[in-house]
């Protein structure tokens, strides 16, 4: 697991990592044949595939294309707002509330914070 030492970062430089971290998160794209494949062998791992924050209908979707089922592609999703900003839309629509958006991403982190720890007790990774 890549590790990123601050000891040699300004203040500034350290506050600014995570914003940066994380909008490259929300930039970031998938390879849909290599996502497959990777959650393929995860469940044939009998890994818990709940656990890597995708919806069940994406899992469906990505482990038949591993298996080489014909799919028909996902339209595309709208991206999220940030948290405290409100959606924007088309006059007279208000589009998801921010409070469902705060719950979806507070269980995704549940779900990170569970898979790293159970990481951390089988001895895979150590904690910065």
């Amino acid at each position: 697991m890549p590790v990123i030492r601050f000891e040699h970062l300004s203040e500034a430089q350290k506050r600014a990592h995570p914003i940066a971290d994380n909008q490259l998160a929300l930039q970031a794209g998938w390879d849909d044949a290599l996502l497959a494949e990777e959650l393929a062998w995860l469940r044939d791992e009998r890994f818990d595939l709940d656990l890597v924050g995708f919806d069940a209908t994406e899992l469906e979707r990505l482990l038949a294309i591993a298996d080489g089922e014909p799919v028909s592609p996902l339209p595309l999703r709208r991206r999220r707002p940030p948290l405290g900003v409100e959606p924007q839309g088309l006059p007279g629509s208000h589009g998801p509330s921010t409070d469902a958006v705060a719950h979806g991403r507070e269980r995704k982190v549940d779900r990170i914070a569970a898979v790293r720890a159970r990481a951390h007790e089988n001895g895979c990774c150590s904690r910065p």
